[in-house]
């Protein structure tokens, strides 16, 4: 069970280097808007939220054994957030919720999407 909840967030999942392209894309170099770009936006986060609302039908995995390791379904899933495209590129609240969201879904802890902080 804890393979296939995996393998169904990697699927739910599969879309979002994609739609971090676009918004990438729309924020581009110069930093201005260009007709239809909020339109591009406001379309790509309703999918982040797509995502976020059919991650949520997914039941959560089963607990792991003690010695378990992840398998490498687990360890995809725990990875799609790391790097700095999903921290710059989706707004904060729903960054937390996706992360969140897989979270529970996962029986071990999800790699985070957070920066580190300097130590000063």
């Amino acid at each position: 069970m804890r393979e296939k909840t995996a393998i169904s967030i990697n699927h739910l999942l599969h879309r979002l280097p994609l739609i971090l392209e676009v918004l990438d894309e729309i924020e581009g170099p110069d930093g201005n808007p260009r007709a239809g770009d909020e339109e591009i936006r406001t379309g790509a986060i309703n999918a982040i939220r797509s995502i976020i609302m059919r991650l949520k039908n997914l039941g959560p995995a089963s607990p792991p054994d003690a010695a378990a390791l992840p398998s490498e379904p687990e360890k995809i899933a725990s990875e799609w957030l790391i790097g700095d495209q999903p921290v710059r590129l989706i707004p904060e609240s729903l960054l937390e919720q996706l992360s969140t969201t897989i979270s529970g879904l996962l029986p071990f802890p999800p790699a985070s999407h957070k920066q580190p902080q300097p130590n000063i």
